[in-house]
């Protein structure tokens, strides 16, 4: 019982003290048409939209703003799963940066 009380209370307070994406994706000065974009990706994936669609939507973050790390990430994370280690390592790099 214990360990459900500290699993709860470790989910509530994670809850309230985590930032958004926005959050982190402001801070660092991305523009808001990048973030926009970078949303239009997310929301296409919650609804398992075409990796195709996605894909689109997150290399039209990158290219309002060529800082957005996130839509980078996600892009290199596209490539990774069909298989293509070196697009998806030069994404993981340019993320980075």
């Amino acid at each position: 019982m214990k360990k459900l009380i500290i699993i709860l209370l470790f989910i509530i307070t994670s809850g309230i003290f985590s930032k958004t994406n926005d959050v982190f994706l402001h801070e660092f000065g991305i523009s808001d048409k990048s973030i926009e974009y970078y949303n239009k990706a997310l929301n296409i994936k919650s609804m398992n939209g075409e990796n195709n669609e996605i894909r689109n939507a997150y290399r039209g973050a990158v290219k309002e703003d060529v800082r957005n790390y996130l839509a980078l990430d996600e892009l290199g994370n596209i490539a990774r799963m069909e298989g293509n280690i070196q697009e998806a390592g030069n994404y993981y790099l340019k993320s980075m940066r």
